[in-house]
């Protein structure tokens, strides 16, 4: 039995193991100090978004002052913090609960997306990247809302992905896509490269496509996203217009620019930053300086300059590649010309990132047709 045999047999049952290490690096010391890389000007987000779910625990009211950032700008996650609350009281560790299980949960579903879409061996060495990160370990035990909303974000992907022929499972999946948008706005980011990936799949699969079917699914999660939608409209938005309007207005002033040429003059922020005087990779790169180097030895992989032409070369790549390919593509350009580009604004790169650097363990393809090399690496 050759290494990768025995490397592909053992796949699946890696993966309790890993979860069990991914808990440990997880729950350890919860209420320590939170790590120097959260970045000088977040430390104190943590007291932002348990603010009001604090409020309600120790005075039984959400509101006490002018400060509500967390039960409107995210009230999935200050509910669930409130619910945390009322189990273990008040601090740093049960704070960081929800996050934790966040995180958790979306290895998990991850997880179950790679061994559903890609070889075992690189569905499993995907699931040991992602839950052994520790950037993204790192943001799993501070109480941002961050974690929560990308869980909410992949566990719709997991239901479209393995339930989409059932019905309720794609209303489902259109109301966790909506709690994701509700607990951090930043997640609708994803609609492009979703929109993009699942252009590339009509196209591919034209002639096998249920267009009755594809109908009642846009309708299914439409539906979903506009029950979540009407009831966040009723108790949260009308109550709270001008909060909300003063609030987006601040973060729309603050993040989007303003110009054509602030945008340009931003994208080098999005690859650089500084500390000082000292130029320095932008934070994200910065803490995953590996995961970017099996992604790019992947990609580098790919880019066979044996291939006879660019149609051979797309050819050669998996479905999953290219839709995380173009995923990433369509991000880089999103996020790139934004004017703040803190390191939870990076965190959609890692369904791109895993599913390529996980791709390392694989071999490549070797092309038949030799004869007029594609010279993409000279």
């Amino acid at each position: 039995m050759t290494i990768m045999q025995t490397i592909r047999r053992w796949s699946i049952a890696v993966i309790p193991v890993v979860f069990v290490i991914a808990a440990l690096l997880r729950f350890i010391s919860l209420d320590a100090d939170p790590p120097s890389t959260v970045g000088l000007h977040f430390i104190s987000d943590e007291g932002w978004w348990v603010h009001n779910a604090r409020n309600k625990y120790l005075y039984d009211q959400w509101i006490m002052d002018e400060f509500n950032q967390s039960l409107l700008a995210s009230p999935p996650f200050c509910l669930a913090t409130l619910g945390v609350y009322n189990l273990f009281s008040v601090g740093f560790a049960s704070s960081r609960i929800i996050p934790v299980l966040s995180g958790l949960l979306t290895i998990l579903l991850l997880s179950g997306l790679l061994f559903a879409r890609a070889p075992p061996e690189q569905a499993a060495f995907g699931t040991l990247l992602f839950a052994c990160n520790f950037a993204f370990t790192s943001m799993n035990r501070i109480a941002y809302v961050d974690s929560t909303a990308f869980m909410f974000l992949v566990f719709a992907w997991w239901m479209l992905e393995k339930l989409n022929h059932r019905v309720w499972a794609v209303f489902l999946a259109g109301m966790s896509f909506a709690l994701a948008v509700i607990t951090k706005s930043y997640m609708l980011t994803i609609l492009p490269p979703a929109l993009a990936v699942v252009l590339f799949r009509l196209i591919k699969n034209r002639k096998s496509v249920s267009h009755r079917q594809l109908f009642l699914n846009i309708i299914l999660f439409g539906g979903g996203i506009f029950a979540v939608y009407m009831l966040w409209h009723k108790y949260l938005y009308v109550p709270f217009e001008h909060d909300y309007r003063l609030m987006y207005y601040l973060w729309q002033d603050g993040n989007f620019p303003k110009t054509l040429f602030e945008a340009v003059r931003n994208i080098p922020s999005f690859f650089i930053g500084h500390h000082g005087i000292q130029i320095i990779p932008a934070r994200f790169f910065g803490l995953n300086a590996a995961l970017l180097i099996l992604a790019g030895y992947r990609v580098f992989q790919l880019a066979d300059p044996n291939a006879s032409s660019v149609k051979a070369l797309w050819k050669n790549i998996s479905d999953f590649e290219k839709e995380a390919l173009i995923a990433l593509t369509i991000l880089t350009i999103q996020i790139a010309p934004l004017t703040a580009k803190p390191f939870r604004r990076y965190l959609l790169l890692y369904l791109p990132l895993i599913i390529l650097a996980s791709g390392c363990i694989l071999k490549v393809k070797h092309y038949e047709t030799r004869d007029k090399p594609l010279k993409l690496l000279v």
